[in-house]
Formats: C-alpha cells, structure tokens, sequence
C-alpha cells in the first residue's frame, strides 16, 4: 500500500511525460525521413533535455512536500514516506531525458538496440531491487528503481550516440 500511494504522487507528472511523449515519438520519426540523421540526432539530445528540464520542477516540489501530499491524499498511515516519493519522482526526471533517445533508437531503426537497453533495466531491478527491498524496504525499492533509470538513461545514450553516428554494425544494432 505504501509504494502504491508513494509512486501515485511520484507519478503526477506522467501526463506531462506522455503527452509530450505522442508528440515527440513521430516528431523524431519524421524529422528523420525528411532530413536525416544529423538533425535527428540534435533535436533527440535537445528534446531529453528540455523534457526533463520540464519535469524538474515537479521533483523538486515533491523533494520539498511529497510527504505532506502523500498524507493529505492517503492519511496518516502514509505519513513518512517523502523521500519515497521524491526518489520516485526524480526517477520520472530520468524517464523523461531518457523518452527522447528512445524513439530516437526506433527511428533510426535500432529498435533492438532499445530494447538490449530495456533488458538491462530488467536485470538491474531484478538484482539491485530485489537486494535493495532486502535492505530498506519501500526506501530501497524507490532507489533501486531510481539507480536503474539512471543506469538505462546512460547506457541508452550511449548506444544512442553511436548509432546516430553509424559506428554500429547494422547486424549488430539495427532490426
């Protein structure tokens, strides 16, 4: 019940992230077909930015009063839990930088390349989460989720840099 109510408030800025999400995903799809990969590749690190720049305020109010919102809107059984929220919201943050490179991957048809990177997020929840649940409960399930983002957002980067920059095989990365 805890990490429901926690990631609910933490979650509030998913309508932001996925409105802008439907708009960026064919944006980034089209700006590819009709100008290419070096455009692309600029407006994809420009959208990660901006889109988490959006998102940051809202981490940082809830950093400041995830905890009062959490009980306001749960009750006292909730109360407590700020850090909880505020970790999960910084990892919406990290969502949002990452969203961008993502359908960056599709439409420079490196689709299995996204989802190596997703099998990773996998792996590290299933290892990291299960020992950080372990160690500090809800706290620890929120830092595991976090510290995965992270992890994926950096490595998708990455193999989203060297795809735009075509220094992948296309066996290797593209579908």
């Amino acid at each position: 019940g805890v990490w429901a109510a926690c990631y609910a408030v933490g979650a509030l800025g998913n309508p932001v992230l996925i409105g802008l999400g439907n708009y960026l995903g064919p944006r980034i799809s089209n700006l590819y077909a009709s100008d290419g990969t070096r455009l692309t590749r600029r407006y994809v690190y420009r959208s990660s930015i901006l889109l988490a720049a959006l998102l940051l305020p809202f981490a940082i109010v809830l950093l400041i009063f995830g905890g009062r919102i959490t009980t306001m809107m749960y009750g006292a059984p909730y109360a407590g839990n700020g850090l909880v929220v505020a970790l999960l919201a910084f990892s919406v943050v990290v969502v949002a930088f990452n969203f961008p490179l993502s359908k960056g991957l599709f439409a420079l048809r490196a689709a299995r390349a996204d989802m190596l990177v997703n099998v990773l997020s996998i792996a590290l929840l299933f290892t990291v989460g299960i020992a950080a649940i372990k160690w500090r409960g809800v706290v620890g399930a929120a830092t595991a989720l976090l510290i995965s983002n992270v992890a994926t957002t950096g490595t998708r980067a990455i193999v989203f840099a060297k795809v735009a920059r075509g220094k992948c095989g296309t066996t290797n990365f593209r579908a």
